[in-house]
């Protein structure tokens, strides 16, 4: 990239519109996409079919009665190009086998009494031995790296995880687009295999506006630089997962220009380092004064120009989410009005003004402020991250120094609560990185449990599942099912369609229904019903396809995409929509028989809004009539 030297941000990003280009970087992922829109149209299409018309030719295998869809993906739309089926192969060993032996296994196959474990497994599905378990994978957010192996990212996805969060910050544009590009191939798989498609949504953490080092190996490892060691500060992007005590990765590309021989630069609390040379985006520094350096250690430099503008990592952050199809993006601290006017004007200078944009919030470290920041913060930023560090407190001691010690209390302030609470009321996805609560390094205190473990939408962790998060999601469950009443009654809707969600999630609750089912075009009513934190996973059925890339993040919502077909009356679209919906709750065993489903839908075809919920009680015997079924149920 050349050398930009501009003085305004209008100047700064009109430059870099025209020498950024990361079209190139998107041309696989449009192919997988593309792959994933063709097998998803063929899955419906195929389901339609064999239910019939009417809905009286549904296929019911002799096992439990679960659908088989038989969709496949053609060769022309595989991503490799690559399909070792053989049809001529496949005939002619069809006909070889007897048809008095194909008899005998279908004897053999209906009589359970030759099943060892008189059919108790029957449908099943088995499994690799090394998949992990999971507890209340729908509730996490997976925050996934380089490291990740393709069959860590299936089990994820098999699992029912169904929103993943990169940050940016770490590796390169390359490195980031196969890491995407692995997660959306691994969607496309597991949606061939369970005959529905696959959606996931995906944030993007930007880099920090102000500077860091990098990460190092190991990421916990604390490196001692002593006096009189030469090391290198540089900003290429290939370091910042490698850092070594000799070369130190840093985001400082804008501010390491206007650096100069002799100046003086202070990494972290006590290391002191001189620039002795100066090479293109290389600093040469010797240590002046020993100290330490960690993964991401706040790095200041000589205060030369506004070191709060907008920094070139964040420029290449936002044009690469926007070429990969991100559409969510995260900045790392909500900052100041000036700070988003910034941001928001970067944003538009490069056509990216369509992105959702969220902000990241040290909620242990949100000082009080007045109300009306807090107010602003919550107004403008489309949804939260919420994160914790270390809370340090002074102590006196005896020869009367303050000492500092950590401290495993967390007592939010009265203005991080108060935050909490607007996120909460104004309906907005709340995603918190519990990592020190899960393994006991913060303990909340009982007036700010419902600030931890209801009010967050998602919980994000690493990729890499641990016991400590396995038992932090069972204490969730746990919690938060206690809060869960008092706060769903306690809560006043303002509009006639929170008084409608209100209800809804309280029938589902008095019914112990096994799922909510929306169809509608926009999100707004499963948004709404999501806020009232039901048991019952919501099923968003829509054919709007854009909304799988942020709708995930929302409490216990799953997208289920359902186009429409040619000319499709309003109520008729609305039958094959929850019939698409239950069949895919039936096959992922969901469903038991004699459950009630909930199912939310507009009663009227030009408004888009839904107005009506009724229940179904289902029955496996309903699979001959659905449509008849249904019908007559919505039609009440």
């Amino acid at each position: 990239m050349e050398e930009i030297k501009s003085e305004t941000i209008e100047e700064i990003t009109e430059k870099l519109c025209q020498t950024l280009n990361c079209s190139s970087l998107a041309n696989d992922l449009e192919r997988v996409k593309h792959a994933r829109e063709i097998l998803a149209k063929m899955q419906q299409n195929e389901i339609l079919e064999q239910l019939g018309r009417e809905g009286d030719t549904g296929t019911i295998n002799n096992q439990g009665g679960m659908f088989q869809p038989k969709a496949r993906l053609p060769q022309e739309a595989a991503p490799n190009g690559e399909n070792n089926e053989n049809p001529s192969l496949q005939q002619s060993l069809e006909d070889e086998i007897p048809e008095e032996l194909e008899a005998m296994e279908d004897e053999l196959s209906n009589d359970s009494s030759h099943d060892t474990w008189q059919g108790f497994f029957n449908d099943f599905e088995i499994i690799d031995e090394d998949a992990f378990a999971f507890g209340n994978a729908n509730k996490q957010c997976i925050e996934i790296s380089h490291d990740d192996s393709d069959s860590m990212l299936e089990s994820h996805l098999r699992a029912g995880v169904r929103c993943f969060a990169i940050d940016l910050f770490k590796g390169t544009q390359l490195q980031n687009q196969i890491l995407i590009y692995k997660l959306h191939e691994k969607e496309l798989k597991i949606s061939r295999q369970f005959g529905f498609p696959v959606t996931a949504s995906l944030l993007a953490m930007l880099s920090p506006r102000c500077q860091y080092t990098g990460m190092f190996e190991p990421c916990e490892g604390i490196h001692q630089l002593q006096k009189n060691e030469v090391i290198t500060l540089t900003s290429d992007r290939q370091y910042s997962t490698k850092c070594c005590r000799e070369k130190i990765y840093v985001n400082a590309r804008f501010v390491i220009e206007n650096c100069q021989v002799d100046d003086f630069v202070l990494v972290g609390p006590s290391l002191q380092l001189q620039i002795i040379s100066k090479d293109a985006g290389d600093l040469q520094c010797r240590v002046m004064q020993s100290g330490s350096v960690a993964s991401r250690t706040p790095v200041r430099f000589p205060n030369r120009g506004y070191r709060y503008n907008i920094s070139l990592e964040e420029i290449e952050d936002i044009v690469f989410a926007r070429e990969v199809g991100i559409n969510v993006i995260v900045s790392y601290i909500p900052g100041t009005l000036d700070y988003l006017e910034d941001l928001k004007k970067v944003m538009n200078l490069l056509k990216c003004q369509n992105l959702r944009l969220y902000a990241r919030v040290v909620i242990n470290d949100f000082k009080n402020v007045c109300f009306e920041e807090v107010k602003w913060v919550a107004h403008e930023y489309g949804g939260f991250v919420f994160d914790f560090i270390e809370q340090q407190k002074k102590v006196e001691s005896q020869d009367h120094e303050c000492q500092p010690f950590q401290s495993n209390k967390l007592n939010l302030t009265p203005t991080a609560v108060l935050l909490a609470k607007k996120i909460f009321d104004l309906q907005k996805p709340l995603i918190m990185k519990p990592e020190l609560i899960a393994n006991w390094q913060l303990i909340p205190l009982d007036c700010n449990l419902p600030e931890v473990f209801y009010y967050p939408d998602k919980y994000m962790f690493m990729s890499k599942q641990t016991p400590t998060t396995l038992h932090f999601g069972m204490r969730q469950m746990a919690i938060s099912s206690g809060l869960s009443k008092s706060k769903l009654y306690c809560d006043e809707g303002l509009t006639e369609s929170d008084i409608l969600a209100k209800a809804c999630v309280t029938a589902s609750l008095e019914s112990e229904a096994v799922a909510i089912l929306v169809c509608s075009i926009i999100p707004d009513m499963a948004i709404k019903l999501s806020h009232f934190r039901p048991k019952a996973t919501i099923f968003f059925i829509s054919s709007t396809k854009s909304i799988a890339d942020y709708i995930s993040m929302y409490h216990n919502i799953v997208h289920l995409h359902f186009s429409t077909t040619g000319d499709c009356a309003y109520m008729e679209y609305i039958t094959k929509a929850f019939m698409f919906g239950l069949l895919y709750m039936k096959s992922r065993k969901l469903l038991p028989s004699d459950k009630n489903v909930v199912l939310v839908y507009s009663s009227n075809p030009d408004t888009h809004w839904p107005d009506k919920y009724v229940f179904y009680n289902f029955e496996e015997k309903d699979f001959g009539n659905l449509n008849y079924k249904l019908n007559n149920i919505l039609n009440s």
